[in-house]
């Protein structure tokens, strides 16, 4: 009787080895495919272009997006740099992560404040009819447009990661439900 006993848990733990490796199989494969869809949901949320206006090798967007609104694309960067990552840092755990490693991702999300040693550099396009006050005027196919270089500014949040993930959160838990429901 108790050599069965013994049969019993050998069979089970052999067994059980295999229903987790089983179990981390679809893990894995789960989050892979969750993030893959974030990503691709990213990478077409961040797709919708603007009109430009070009001096040299500056390009500058006519319509950006308005504060609250996922960003506009002006050149492919932020779009570009999206990148998907999963880690395994225990057995139990998978973690999988969305994202950009665009320096300008950030300031897009959250806000920033540009301060007044790096706005010199920059310059605030806008289209006008006169000349108005410090600028350098250029004509161009769509009118006169003139440059203003600014001494700080304030860019508002237009978050695009944290509302993507919040709007299709139904569908990531829908692909868990379809790894694990079926065992």
């Amino acid at each position: 009787m108790a050599n069965a006993a013994a049969r019993t848990r050998q069979s089970f733990t052999a067994h059980g080895a295999a229903l987790r490796r089983h179990l981390q199989a679809r893990k894995l494969s789960a989050v892979n495919t969750a993030i893959e869809l974030l990503a691709t949901k990213a990478r077409e949320m961040l797709g919708v272009t603007q009109s430009t206006v070009s001096f040299g090798r500056y390009r500058w967007g006519i319509n950006p997006s308005y504060p609250g609104q996922p960003p506009k694309r002006l050149s492919g960067g932020l779009q570009g740099s999206i990148e998907t990552q999963v880690t395994q840092p225990t057995q139990t755990r998978v973690t999988g992560r969305v994202g950009s490693n665009d320096r300008k991702a950030k300031s897009l999300e959250y806000g920033a404040t540009i301060p007044s040693r790096r706005a010199r550099r920059l310059a605030m396009v806008f289209a006008a009819t006169k000349r108005l006050g410090r600028t350098s005027v250029r004509e161009s196919a769509k009118g006169v447009i003139f440059r203003r270089y600014v001494r700080g500014f304030t860019l508002r949040p237009r978050p695009w990661l944290k509302p993507l993930v919040a709007k299709h959160a139904d569908a990531v838990m829908a692909i868990f439900k379809n790894a694990f429901g079926n065992l």
